[in-house]
Formats: C-alpha cells, sequence, structure tokens
C-alpha cells in the first residue's frame, strides 16, 4: 500500500512538472511572437505614402489624436523625407535595398514669414509659447533625431517636436524598418543591429543632406537602445555617423533582462499568480528569445554590444538617461544601470510615476528645460571642439 501511494505521488509529481514545463514553453512562444511582432503595432511597410490613421494600444491616449503629420496636427511645416538604409560594416558607400521613411522639420526663423512661422493660425496645442517673442538664441545649426520605441513609429515623437520647435533647431523623425511605413519585410523587431543602422542612417542622412554642425539623437525604449549602440560604435568625429550626444528615455540596458521584464509584465497581466509560479523561468525564456530573435537577423551581420557592454564608449560626448518609476515593461534599473556604467558627462532623471514613454506627458516643463539645456551643452561642446581644429 506504501509503495503504491508512492507510485501515485511520483506519478502526480511528473505530471505537475510536463504541465509546468509545457504551460513555460507556450508563454515563452508567446513572448517571443510578442517581442518580434508586438500586438499593438500596425504593420504597413514602403508600398505606402501615409501613415495609416488605425491607432492601437497606450498611444491612442498618449497622441490625443494628433496622428496626421506636424502641418496638420501642429501647424509645423515640414519635407517628407526617404532615408537609404545602409548597414555600418558592410560597403560604407553602397545603401541596401532599405529605406526608411520619414519628416524633416528645418530650423525655425523668426524673420520668415512663410516657412515655419504660422503656430499663431494653428495653435491647438498649449506647449508653444508664442516662438515669435522668443529671445533665446536659436539652435539652427542642431539636429535633433527623434527615434520612436517597439511597435510604434514617427507620431511618438510629434507631441515633443511641437514643443522643441521653438529652440530653432531641425528634427528628423522617421519609422524604423518594420515599423509605419519604412521597409517592412515580416523580419519583426531585432532591438539591436538592425536597429542601430537605422539610427547610424538617419545621422549621415542628416550630416549629407544638411548644414546642421551638432546631429543629437533623442530616443525613447527601443529608440532610446539603439541610438546608444550607434553612439558607441561610430567614435570618429569626421565619420558622417558620428553622434553629439544622446537622450535616452526609458532605454532598455541589454535584452536579456529587457526580455525577463517583459516575460514577469505579460504573465503578471494574465494572473498574477501565473507569474509568482512561472518568474523562476524568466532568465530562461529570456534567453530563448534572445537566440531566436539573434539567429534571424545577428547572425547574418555581426552582433553588436548590448548597450550596457558599450554605454562607457560615448563619453567624451554627453548622455542623459531619463525613467520613470511606474514604468512597468522596462523597470528604471535599466536607466540606473546604464548611467552607472557611463563616463562622464552623464545625467540621469529618475521621474517620479512617470509611465513608459510618456514622461514628457506629466513633466512637460521639466522635460523640456532639461532637454533644451542639454542640446545646448551638446551644441557648445561641438562649437569648442571646431574652434580648436
Amino acid at each position: 500500500g506504501m509503495m503504491d501511494l508512492m507510485d501515485v505521488f511520483a506519478l502526480c509529481g511528473v505530471v505537475v512538472m510536463v504541465v509546468y514545463v509545457g504551460v513555460w514553453m507556450i508563454l515563452t512562444m508567446l513572448l517571443l511572437r510578442f517581442m518580434m511582432f508586438p500586438s499593438f503595432k500596425v504593420p504597413q511597410g514602403d508600398q505606402f505614402d501615409e501613415l495609416t490613421q488605425v491607432v492601437k494600444g497606450f498611444a491612442a491616449a498618449l497622441w490625443k489624436g494628433k496622428t496626421t503629420n506636424p502641418l496638420v496636427d501642429f501647424g509645423i511645416d515640414h519635407d517628407d523625407v526617404v532615408i537609404p538604409v545602409f548597414h555600418y560594416s558592410d560597403d560604407q558607400n553602397n545603401p541596401t535595398q532599405n529605406v526608411l521613411k520619414g519628416w524633416y522639420i528645418p530650423p525655425f526663423k523668426k524673420d520668415n514669414n512663410k516657412r515655419n512661422n504660422n503656430h499663431k493660425e494653428n495653435n491647438n496645442n498649449n506647449y508653444i509659447d508664442a516662438i515669435e517673442d522668443c529671445d533665446h538664441e536659436l539652435l539652427h545649426d542642431t539636429c535633433i533625431i527623434l527615434i520612436h520605441g517597439a511597435g510604434r513609429d514617427r507620431r511618438s515623437f510629434m507631441r515633443h517636436a511641437a514643443a522643441l520647435h521653438s529652440l530653432g533647431a531641425g528634427m528628423l523623425l522617421c519609422d524604423l524598418r518594420e515599423h509605419g511605413i519604412s521597409t517592412t519585410k515580416g523580419y519583426g523587431i531585432n532591438y539591436n543591429t538592425r536597429e542601430s543602422d537605422d539610427v547610424l542612417s538617419m545621422v549621415r542622412y542628416v550630416r549629407e543632406n544638411t548644414e546642421h554642425q551638432c546631429v543629437i539623437t533623442c530616443g525613447t525604449s527601443t529608440g532610446a537602445s539603439a541610438a546608444i549602440i550607434a553612439a558607441a560604435i561610430v567614435k570618429d568625429p569626421t565619420s558622417p555617423y558620428y553622434l553629439d550626444g544622446v537622450i535616452a528615455e526609458n532605454p532598455f540596458a541589454n535584452r536579456k533582462l529587457m526580455f525577463k521584464n517583459v516575460f514577469v509584465f505579460a504573465t503578471g497581466t494574465i494572473s498574477s499568480l501565473l507569474s509568482k509560479i512561472m518568474s523562476p523561468l524568466a532568465a530562461l525564456s529570456a534567453l530563448f528569445a534572445l537566440r531566436i530573435i539573434s539567429f534571424f537577423y545577428d547572425s547574418k551581420k555581426e552582433r553588436r554590444p548590448e548597450p550596457l557592454e558599450c554605454i562607457g564608449e560615448i563619453a567624451p560626448r554627453p548622455v542623459m538617461f531619463m525613467h520613470g518609476t511606474k514604468d512597468n515593461i522596462l523597470s528604471f534599473q535599466h536607466s540606473t544601470l546604464l548611467h552607472e556604467s557611463a563616463n562622464h558627462p552623464k545625467q540621469l532623471w529618475i521621474v517620479e510615476d512617470g509611465h513608459h514613454t510618456a514622461l514628457f506627458d506629466i513633466q512637460t516643463d521639466e522635460w523640456m528645460r532639461r532637454v533644451t539645456a542639454f542640446v545646448r551643452q551638446c551644441r557648445d561642446a561641438v562649437g569648442k571642439a571646431t574652434m580648436n581644429t
């Protein structure tokens, strides 16, 4: 009788283990699917000329119906641009067959009544003081490249661009590949090599097609991490791919830690009990997802370092991290880890009650103050370097 009971317990144990591993495998495959093809992502492709008006998820609340373009939504003139994508380590002068589509917003000029001076009749936002009255020095020689996160598109930064316009800097907003109306082949999101190539291609476009001397990125989430990698791997100031400064809003420190965070977050949305039961295997899920995503892209190209591995290479160029304490997708420890590993000059702004990609919305004035000061810091550093050569 005792042996029979032991056999029953053993069988039950095996069944529980099989079920546990089976559930884990299903959740891991769902994680992989979600990371490569987020449910809130709206697939389009470069055969389209207009972004869809369909907006899914949290973006609908943040964008508040401003989903067409800077002219229609904010009265800001812009040029539609098509940017060739280069793979940084291949033949530098032969672009790939891929393109990024985006908007280039030329610098605001006080004295030009036609171009980019028409906020008055279309002032349907409260970020912009009357630009005509601005008395500060306009940053015409600076371009800010604004880079969205995974599953979104260039409109993620349209409200920020409307506010930043008064600085007089030029701005570039593009859809990353596999997003919006840039080249989309159904590969999914890579979170490393592909996105950092996209950032480098944007930098090259600005350097070769505009007069801007100072080029800075302001990215969020995956866009922030891609810009960290892009800045770190190009250290030659004479390169057309060279960045002068990086603003990173809720970046991830490395993909494994990010996938682990998302696994815990996603299982938690199903059930908090499920999240507790499965969390011991979260790291294994993250490793598996990383292997698959790397196999689909990194293996064909060289693997780039993770942001945490290369953040120290950006100095002496300035870098600023910002992250919210209520970010439940990427915990703010990602930014604290990156900040600890970065060399000076560096800044860290932790925003109380800030959510993922939404710091501007709860702290608009402080966001503007910090970003403006940072842009000027980068611009002044470039000015000094130019004087010394």
